[in-house]
């Protein structure tokens, strides 16, 4: 298949990319839990560690085939936000799990998952050793303009990356659900 415009290949390119600054931000990054956490086995974690291994992998070999095959990519397209959701909502919920010790908290729905972490990140109850990742946004975020291309240059800093995830509810979705207020 050859490309009938580059947008097709750039929309990949946008989604690896905020896929990329996530892993940058997050690497080596600590979360602080200010609760009180119980002493306990986590009996029922490893249904949730397979699937967020699973969901890591998938997304590897998506990428390792784009590299492959560049046409590839605007089918990836489709599903490469859709993953890239689900292994973050995984993530959160484990997070969760953690905390309260429940496996109730794997039937969480996508909404309390997200309102019940962002609570916790506005209220400063939880925080990341990366300060980017503290912020809290609200609606005002998506009038915020950026110039055209921006989130596919390679120039750009995690940070910026980081506040185009947030704002742009089409192409990241997830990553601005979990990552900030409010959920889109």
């Amino acid at each position: 298949m050859i490309f009938q415009n580059i947008t097709e290949h750039q929309a990949y390119d946008t989604h690896f990319n905020y896929i990329k600054c996530l892993c940058s931000l997050t690497k080596g990054t600590a979360l602080q839990y200010t609760g009180s956490l119980r002493k306990a086995s986590l009996p029922d974690i490893e249904e949730k560690k397979n699937l967020i291994d699973l969901t890591k992998k998938s997304l590897t070999d998506e990428h390792k085939i784009v590299g492959i095959d560049k046409d590839y990519s605007y089918a990836s397209t489709s599903w490469l936000p859709v993953k890239s959701y689900y292994l973050i909502f995984n993530i959160l919920l484990t997070i969760e799990y953690i905390f309260k010790i429940q496996k109730s908290t794997f039937r969480f729905g996508h909404n309390n998952c997200v309102d019940e972490f962002t609570r916790k990140l506005k209220s400063q109850e939880i925080q990341f050793s990366n300060q980017t990742l503290n912020q809290v946004f609200d609606q005002t975020i998506l009038t915020h303009k950026v110039v055209s291309g921006a989130n596919l240059s390679s120039r750009t800093t995690d940070a910026l990356s980081a506040f185009f995830c947030s704002k742009n509810p089409i192409s990241i979705t997830p990553l601005s659900s979990v990552l900030f207020l409010p959920p889109l």
